[in-house]
């Protein structure tokens, strides 16, 4: 499942009132993070090439609105504050827009 597919479905589960157990979404969380981690090393290991680097700033711009929704997904589990599912949801978008928005440039 793509990571903005679990957010929005995360949204949506946190708007309609269901329980999300923290013990089952954390390493659904770690394992996120974990990728977004990867990610944003192989964009500083391996940089795009003179003249595109504004690829490689949008793309970590990207995952850290990633980063951010998932702080905010698990505070929202954690602490049983389902109206941040509403910035959970922005900052998912934001992420998304900001990817769709690189791939159209490249």
């Amino acid at each position: 499942m793509r990571l903005q597919d679990f957010l929005f479905e995360s949204v949506d589960m946190l708007r309609a009132g269901d329980l999300i157990r923290l013990d089952k979404l954390q390493p659904m969380l770690e394992m996120a993070r974990d990728r977004i981690d990867q990610w944003a090393t192989q964009i500083e290991d391996d940089p795009q090439p003179r003249g595109l680097e504004a690829l490689d700033d949008a793309i970590l711009e990207a995952l850290d609105h990633f980063s951010e929704a998932i702080d905010y997904l698990e505070l929202a589990v954690s602490e049983h504050l389902p109206e941040l599912a509403d910035l959970v949801s922005s900052r998912t978008q934001d992420a998304v827009d900001t990817l769709r928005h690189v791939s159209k440039q490249a």
